[in-house]
């Protein structure tokens, strides 16, 4: 699961928006 970290890095930005967007129109 140490690998997770670089990927999780690079997904974050993309993780976010998502979960904005999710709260912003639910």
């Amino acid at each position: 699961m140490k690998g997770i970290k670089k990927t999780e890095q690079s997904f974050a930005p993309f993780f976010y928006a998502v979960m904005f967007f999710l709260c912003r129109d639910g």
